[in-house]
């Protein structure tokens, strides 16, 4: 703004713009898409070793007990 109320050469200042600006807006996506796809491969992964310890439990084991001790039973037997 003042190179501009200054009357001074802008044109390096607007080639700066034009090179900086797409790519932050760029960059900006990657981090975006980066991020979901991390969270998507962890929530995969999480729900595959909660599965993989049900399968280990048993059906006899799994129809007595409710949702939720399922889940508490899990945590304990994950370590």
């Amino acid at each position: 703004m003042r190179a501009v109320s200054r009357g001074a050469p802008t044109r390096g200042l607007l080639v700066a713009l034009l090179l900086v600006a797409p790519a932050a807006g760029v960059l900006h996506w990657l981090e975006s898409w980066l991020a979901h796809d991390m969270a998507y491969r962890l929530l995969a992964d999480m729900r595959m070793r909660f599965f993989r310890k049900l399968v280990a439990l048993g059906p006899a084991y799994l129809s007595a007990r409710r949702t939720g001790d399922l889940l508490g039973v899990a945590r304990t037997t994950s370590s």
